[in-house]
């Protein structure tokens, strides 16, 4: 589509515009003619030397002095030059009165003609000239027009992005320029406050002045003059935390690219009167929705298998605090959150088992009793998938724990079956197979693979590995706990939520116990999110990302999934707002309020309680010791003194 190189106008009609002249002649005078100034001249010059096809200009930049007119059709000169733009759009616009009393093929002439019954069938195939665009009206007739209005403003192409990084100077020159009158300059003050910028402007020529914003003030429910909270700067506090920025990470990223940095004072105070109640408010709404949807199922008589594990704020075995997840098995979601701390138990050892019992009772609570829950999936320990004997059987460790996954899935549920099926891993790698004679198994009587291949390793029975490994891993707990070990639940899903925790709450910083709240709702927001997605369908899996398994020794792939949409981040926010609207008055004003509230019921309980008049016996009318109540010195005459020496 052709585009005008002037004014950028656009039309799918050739017609409308004449090609940019080559002629030598008469380019400058086209490139003078089509600029405001040498600036604008030379930056069109190079355009048309480095732009690609032929570039054009739209016929409403030449008058009508540029064409020649016959009674059929209208030709343009070959010397025709476009009107300057330094000459202003008077020369160039014409009365449309005038067009159409000049050219019979004007559209008002042709309906004249088509109402009077003579109408020429000619005049409809003929080429229509500028008099077909809206005319620009002299100045003249525009005050002799009283219905005159001009023409409404448009905006094209603006970005849906909240917000724009400006350069320092480039503001300065956009505010500076008055917006009155055109010769004026303004005087500019600004007035910095965390990410918001404001700026009084004050044109030193007609006197104008006006304040300008980089952004709106958000008002509490009585608005008044004096709040001056800006919401870009809650916009980036709650930005920061949602996505687990920080306010120290925040101001390195400002300062390094040059943008003004938040206080950690004004960051913390912006958290504590918006950001929590607006976390807890959606938080609640969330976890309402999950439960409301899992008590629907247990009603329908469905039962509610959980899978729960916990991970601790510091690595090794210094860890003071215990966050613990539980999680509904079948859709992933995350139920109920426990945060505890070691003072509570008095060691953290004890932090992931009394966590677990807290965390039943409130998942009792909420959806009727215990009874509802069938299956409880942890992680009790790693000893059996890591024996500790791994010197001279290091060929066997991968079979043994392959035996102890396949003893799970295949006893499904039997405890006891799981258990002989384990005992005998160390016998089948051993060359024995068959378990009939031997009275310890009473369910798993031979194994169940095939023929193992020719010259196949196997441990000697009475070797000293043999009996490394049986007293590692055939210990009286491992044989308890492989009873107990649910064969077709995991608790994977809780490992992926706690990576995702850690990213809200790092371990290599250390948090409060507001802050491992705040962080922990936002995980499990998140959380959940993701996981509706994927149950509704609109996180699919697009591809697959292979990485190097350092416990496999070898290439895994995983899935590569689309984005998350976050849309919590945003009900955030817009609930800050709400919180903010719906304040009577400022936490300032407020503050301010109730200290000057509690000044008065101090002034009042003094004035009550001290007497006007005081009594006779009161301890603070003693007597003095000021110099107007002291004895006055006798005074000796120096005379008398004489006579009696």
């Amino acid at each position: 589509m052709p585009k005008c190189v002037c004014c950028k106008e656009s039309s799918p009609l050739l017609t409308d515009f004449h090609q940019f002249t080559n002629k030598p002649h008469l380019r400058g005078l086209w490139l003078d003619a089509l600029s405001k100034d040498d600036t604008e001249k030379a930056a069109l010059d190079v355009h048309l030397r480095t732009a690609k096809g032929k570039q054009y200009v739209h016929n409403k930049h030449f008058a009508s002095d540029s064409y020649v007119e016959t009674a059929t059709s209208r030709f343009f000169k070959p010397d025709a030059v476009p009107v300057s733009k330094a000459k202003g759009v008077a020369e160039l616009s014409y009365s449309y009165s005038t067009l159409t009393s000049t050219y019979p093929w004007c559209p008002s002439s042709v309906d004249s003609d088509r109402s009077s019954g003579h109408f020429s069938p000619q005049s409809s195939f003929l080429p229509l000239p500028d008099c077909s665009y809206p005319s620009v009206l002299q100045e003249s007739e525009i005050k002799k027009d009283p219905n005159w209005k001009p023409p409404a403003s448009t905006i094209s192409k603006l970005p849906s992005s909240d917000y724009f990084i400006v350069s320092r100077d480039s503001l300065v020159e956009l505010l500076s320029r008055c917006n009155n009158c055109p010769a004026g300059q303004n005087s500019l003050k600004f007035t910095e406050e965390a990410h918001a910028l404001s700026c009084n402007c004050l044109c030193t020529n007609c006197g104008k002045e006006y304040n300008w914003s980089n952004s709106p003030v958000l008002h509490t429910a009585n608005a008044s003059p004096m709040e001056k909270l800006k919401q870009v700067n809650l916009d980036m506090v709650v930005a920061s935390s949602v996505t687990a920025v920080g306010t120290s990470r925040l101001n390195y990223f400002l300062k390094t690219v040059g943008l003004n940095a938040v206080s950690t004072t004004s960051f913390h105070r912006l958290k504590n009167e918006y950001l929590l109640p607006a976390l807890h408010s959606v938080f609640n709404h969330a976890q309402e929705d999950v439960f409301s949807r899992l008590r629907d199922r247990l009603a329908k008589g469905q039962n509610l298998h959980v899978a729960g594990d916990g991970s601790f704020d510091s690595r090794g075995y210094s860890a003071e605090w215990c966050r613990y997840f539980l999680v509904d098995a079948e859709t992933g979601e995350a139920l109920v959150y426990v945060l505890m701390n070691k003072k509570e138990t008095g060691s953290s050892g004890k932090l992931e088992v009394a966590c677990l019992e807290k965390g039943l009772k409130i998942l009792a609570d909420k959806i009727g009793g215990e009874k509802h829950i069938k299956t409880l999936v942890t992680d009790r320990h790693a000893a059996i998938t890591t024996p500790a004997y791994m010197g001279l059987v290091k060929f066997f460790t991968r079979r043994i724990i392959n035996k102890a996954y396949g003893a799970v899935m295949l006893a499904q549920g039997d405890g006891v079956l799981a258990q002989e099926a384990f005992r005998s891993s160390l016998l089948c790698l051993s060359g024995i197979h068959d378990f009939s004679q031997d009275s310890s198994f009473t369910k798993f009587k031979q194994c169940t693979h095939s023929p193992c291949p020719p010259n196949y390793p196997f441990l000697q029975r009475d070797g000293r590995a043999f009996k490394k490994l049986e007293s590692t891993i055939y210990t009286d707990r491992n044989l308890t706990d492989i009873m107990s070990v649910s064969w077709m639940l995991k608790t994977s899903t809780c490992e992926s939520l706690n990576a995702l925790a850690w990213r809200y709450a790092p371990k290599d910083h250390y948090f409060d116990r507001n802050g491992h709240i705040m962080r922990t709702m936002m995980c499990m927001m998140h959380w959940n999110e993701m996981k509706r997605d994927e149950m509704n369908g609109t996180r699919i899996v697009v591809g697959k990302k292979g990485y190097h398994n350092h416990t496999l020794k070898k290439t895994v792939y995983r899935n590569v999934k689309t984005s998350a949409r976050n849309q919590w981040r945003e009900a955030v926010k817009a609930k800050a707002y709400e919180v903010r609207c719906s304040l009577p008055s400022t936490p300032y004003a407020t503050l301010k309020e109730e200290k000057a509230e509690q000044q008065r019921q101090r002034d009042h309980w003094n004035e009550v309680n001290t007497p006007a008049v005081p009594h006779a016996g009161d301890a603070n009318l003693e007597e003095s010791d000021d110099e107007d109540d002291l004895p006055t010195e006798p005074q000796f005459s120096m005379e008398r003194l004489d006579a009696n020496s």
